[in-house]
């Protein structure tokens, strides 16, 4: 009811032999001739359709049905679960990210602590060593 309508044009022609043989192979049996991508997104109705996490979901893989014919929608579950498997592993992979950095972070503090001694360790010698030297610093400093 949303869409616009289409114009009309001219009455398609019969099927072919061969399509009408198609037509007639897949519509047969009563039973549904086919089916949509699993996974896909039903472009009908794309709000209820977009991946969402649902609370609706077992909170642990024990809670799990054990055979996919348990499931009632067993296709819906193994996208959600998918959806759930890619974000742990995302969230993985920002954990090890977190890590490294806080490695990095203290082998800087690390680093400037060392220096810092360095320097101290300098100015001690500078100051035992040439003590004209270090007053002048001091002097210029305060200006």
């Amino acid at each position: 009811m949303k869409r616009p309508k289409t114009g009309g044009g001219p009455k398609p022609s019969s099927p072919s032999p061969a399509e009408k043989a198609i037509l007639d192979n897949l519509g047969g049996g009563g039973r549904p001739s086919l089916e949509g991508i699993c996974g896909g997104i039903d472009t009908a109705n794309l709000s209820e359709s977009q991946p969402s996490i649902s609370s609706d979901l077992p909170s642990t893989s024990s809670d799990l049905p054990s055979t996919s014919s348990d499931l009632p929608d067993s296709g819906k579950l193994k996208r959600k679960m998918t959806i759930l498997e890619l974000e742990e592993r995302n969230l993985s992979f920002e954990n090890e990210k977190s890590q490294e950095e806080i490695k990095k972070i203290k082998d800087e503090r690390d680093l400037i602590r060392i220096q810092k001694s360095f320097y101290e360790f300098k100015i001690q010698i500078l100051v035992n060593w040439h003590p004209e030297v270090a007053v002048q610093m001091l002097h210029s400093n305060k200006m």
